[in-house]
């Protein structure tokens, strides 16, 4: 979960009561909870479709005479962030003037998470992305975690489950009926 669990609004956009945002210092310490990836500029354009870069013509006077010089740099800001998350995940994006939600650019990107942030240098885009999934519901490294702690499986799920309560729905006969 990378930290935090979601809102099933935050993501799915539908409220569900015991999908709630909880904390989660389990996930911190597992080897899979950052990851780095570099994607060149025109890598980005391919699989998603947009133009990054912006082209400018310039004239400039060369020997006296007028040269119109044609000149295409990558936007300073090739990401935007439209929505995010309590939690800093992203909600949605607009990169190269095209809105994405977080799943349609974690998918197309390739990402772990939509818990990110990036840096441009030059022609890529350094990402770092935090915990691995949307982040809704029960951590995996979190309920082991508290596991290890001697925590039960009624603990776990109330913890990543809000307001829930767990019953047997049948109770187990020690008698045959005839």
């Amino acid at each position: 979960c990378g930290g935090n669990t979601e809102n099933s609004e935050d993501v799915w956009s539908a409220f569900v009561p015991y999908l709630r945002a909880r904390e989660c210092e389990f996930c911190r310490k597992t080897h899979p909870f950052r990851e780095n990836k570099d994607l060149s500029v025109s890598e980005i354009e391919r699989r998603l479709g947009v133009t990054l870069r912006t082209t400018r013509t310039v004239t400039r006077d060369v020997g006296g005479r007028a040269v119109r010089v044609i000149t295409s740099q990558v936007s300073p800001r090739p990401i935007e962030v439209l929505a995010s998350s309590p939690s800093g995940r992203i909600k949605s994006v607009r990169i190269g003037g095209k809105v994405l939600t977080a799943l349609q650019m974690r998918e197309a990107l390739g990402l772990r998470s939509s818990k990110i942030t990036w840096r441009l240098s030059g022609e890529t885009l350094h990402i770092s992305s935090v915990g691995y999934g949307h982040g809704v519901g029960l951590c995996q490294y979190g309920a082991s975690g508290m596991a290890s702690q001697g925590k039960d499986f009624v603990d776990i799920l109330k913890y990543y489950y809000s307001g829930i309560d767990i019953s047997a729905l049948y109770a187990p006969s020690n008698s045959m009926a005839p």
